[in-house]
C-alpha cells in the first residue's frame, strides 16, 4: 500500500503583524504552487479587520489551509466610530464576553401608541427616569411574538417608555397579546459605564464566496467578540456561499460574545463540525441552508446563545445527508435545533438524522423572566423535508412564556420519523407537536401540494401533554407506543 504524504508549506504566527500578514501568505504560497499552508497561531491574542481572510471568485482547486492555534484568541478590531447597539465589548484582562445590557425584564402592560405622535409608542416598565440625553444611546428590546425588535428609546418618565418604532417589518407589535395572552418582555442595551473594555468593529472573519478550494480547517482557536452592523445576511463571522470545498473542519474551537450569526453555509457542503464550545453568543449558531449538503455537526455545546433575543436557531440545516448528534444545548432563546425548509420554499428540505443531543433550560434560565421567544421548539422543524430522523433525543426543562415545545412539527410538517425520544417538564405547551395545518397546501405561495404526511412517531416517553396529528387517509403516517410517565 502506497502512503502519500503532502508537505504543507508553514506560518508561525507570533505577532499582529505576523497575523496582518494572513492573506498575503496564503496568497503567496498559492502563487508559488503550493499544495496548501499550515497556519499556526501563537497562544496569545490576535485582533482581526474586516473580512481578514477573504476569497471571493477565486480558484484554487486542490489547495488546503489550516489554521490551528492552542490557546490563540481572536478578537474584532477596534476604531473610533461611535457606540451603536450592534457593537461587542471584550475584557481583554479576562478574555471574556462583556455584556452591558440589563437582565430580561417583564413590561408591566402591551404597548400604547401616544396620541399625535408619530411613531412614538409607550410601555409601563418598573425602570428609573431617563432623560433624553441619557437615553441617547440607549435601546429597547421588546418581544413580539417569535421576534425581538430594536428600537430606540426617547426617555423613561413615570414608569413609562417612551421608544420610537421606526421598523414595522415582520411581527405586529401586538402579536404577544393576539397570539400568547402573555406581557412583553424588553431588554434595555446601552453602552457600558466603564471605557475598560475593548469594543470590537470588525464583523467578518472569513469569507469564501463563488471560489473553489481543497480542505479549510480551523482548529483549537478561540473567537471572542464581534459586531454586528446591522445586515444579517452579510455580517457573519464566518461566511461560505456558492463554494466547492473537498471538506471544511472546524474543531475544538471557542466562539463566545458573537454579536453577529456566528457560522452560515450557503450552497456550501461537506462541513465538519464538532467538539466546539459556543457560549453567551448574540444571534445564530451554525446555519448550512437546502443547498448544503453533508454537513455534519457532533459533539458540541452550546450555551446562552441568542442573547439579543432574535429569531434564531444554535443549529439550522436544511440540506440532505446531515447529522446532528451528540450535541448539548442549553438555554437557547428560540430554536435549539431547527431543521427543513419553510412550506414556500421550492426546496424539498431536510435527509438526515438529528440524534442523541440533550437541549434544556438551567435552574438559572427558569429562575429569571424567560429570554425564550414563544411559539418554538427545542427541536423544530419546518414544513418540508425529505426523510427526517430525530431520535434518542433528551429534551427537558424547557422553559417559555408560552407556546415552547420539546419537539414540532410546524405548519403541516412531512416526512418525520420521531423516535425512542424522552421529552420532560415543558413547561408551556406540548412535549411532543406535530399539528394538523392542511391550509397549508392551500395557500397561494405554497410550494407543497400534501402536508401532514409521511410522518411516523413512535416509542417516545414524555411526561405532559401531545398533539400528534396521523392523517388516516395516509398509509405511510402512524403513531404508536409512546408513552407517558411521571417524574424526569
Amino acid at each position: 500500500m502506497r502512503l502519500l504524504f503532502v508537505l504543507l508549506v508553514s506560518f508561525f504566527v507570533q505577532s499582529q503583524k505576523d497575523f496582518d500578514m494572513l492573506q498575503e501568505r496564503i496568497d503567496a504560497a498559492y502563487e508559488a504552487g503550493e499544495k496548501g499552508i499550515d497556519i499556526r497561531l501563537d497562544s496569545t491574542v490576535f485582533f482581526f479587520r474586516e473580512n481578514h481572510l477573504s476569497f471571493i471568485d477565486r480558484s484554487m482547486p486542490d489547495f488546503s489551509i489550516n489554521i490551528s492555534g492552542k490557546g490563540a484568541v481572536i478578537v474584532g478590531e477596534s476604531d473610533d466610530s461611535p457606540y451603536d447597539i450592534g457593537k461587542g465589548f471584550v475584557d481583554l484582562d479576562t478574555l471574556s464576553d462583556f455584556d452591558p445590557a440589563d437582565d430580561v425584564k417583564w413590561a408591566r402592560f402591551w404597548p400604547i401608541k401616544v396620541p399625535f405622535k408619530k411613531d412614538i409608542w409607550c410601555i409601563p416598565v418598573r425602570e428609573p427616569d431617563m432623560s433624553e440625553e441619557e437615553a441617547k444611546d440607549v435601546n429597547i428590546v421588546l418581544s413580539q411574538w417569535f421576534q425581538g425588535k430594536i428600537y430606540k428609546v426617547i426617555k423613561i418618565s413615570g414608569g413609562w417608555m417612551y421608544f420610537r418604532r421606526d421598523d414595522k417589518t415582520g411581527t405586529g407589535i401586538y402579536t404577544e397579546l393576539r397570539y400568547g395572552r402573555c406581557l412583553p418582555r424588553y431588554i434595555l442595551c446601552r453602552p457600558p459605564k466603564s471605557n475598560d473594555y475593548h469594543c470590537c468593529s470588525a464583523s467578518k472573519f472569513l469569507t469564501v464566496q463563488n471560489s473553489r478550494l481543497g480542505n479549510l480547517s480551523i482548529r483549537d482557536v478561540k473567537f471572542l467578540g464581534n459586531s454586528f452592523p446591522g445586515d444579517p445576511d452579510k455580517d457573519i463571522l464566518l461566511y461560505f456561499r456558492s463554494t466547492s470545498l473537498d471538506s471544511l473542519i472546524i474543531e475544538n474551537c471557542a466562539f463566545e460574545g458573537i454579536r453577529s450569526d456566528v457560522i452560515t453555509l450557503l450552497d456550501t457542503d461537506n462541513l465538519r463540525y464538532r467538539n466546539n464550545f459556543m457560549k453567551r453568543c448574540y444571534r445564530s449558531g451554525v446555519k448550512c441552508d437546502a443547498l448544503s449538503d453533508n454537513c455534519h455537526i457532533t459533539g458540541n455545546t452550546f450555551i446562552g446563545n441568542g442573547r439579543m433575543m432574535v429569531h434564531n436557531c444554535n443549529i439550522r440545516v436544511q440540506g440532505h445527508d446531515v447529522m446532528v448528534s451528540d450535541n448539548y444545548l442549553e438555554d437557547f432563546t428560540y430554536i435549539g435545533i431547527g431543521a427543513g425548509s419553510y412550506y414556500a420554499s421550492e426546496m424539498v428540505g431536510a435527509k438526515g438524522i438529528i440524534c442523541g443531543n440533550e437541549l434544556c433550560s438551567s435552574a438559572q434560565f427558569w429562575a429569571a423572566p424567560p429570554r425564550m421567544l414563544i411559539d418554538a421548539g427545542a427541536i423544530y422543524c419546518w414544513t418540508r423535508n425529505e426523510d427526517l430522523v430525530i431520535s434518542d433525543n433528551y429534551v427537558h426543562d424547557i422553559y417559555g412564556a408560552h407556546g415552547n415545545r420539546g419537539i414540532f412539527g410546524d405548519d403541516g410538517a412531512v416526512n418525520l420519523t420521531i423516535r425512542n425520544n424522552r421529552v420532560m417538564n415543558i413547561s408551556s405547551s406540548h412535549c411532543i407537536s406535530l399539528r394538523k395545518v392542511k391550509r397549508v397546501a392551500w395557500r397561494r405561495k405554497s410550494k407543497i401540494k400534501k402536508v401532514n404526511i409521511g410522518n411516523k412517531i413512535f416509542d417516545n416517553v414524555y411526561d405532559g401533554k401531545i398533539n400528534i396529528y396521523v392523517d388516516p387517509s395516509d398509509p405511510s403516517s402512524y403513531a404508536y407506543n409512546n408513552v407517558k410517565i411521571s417524574g424526569k
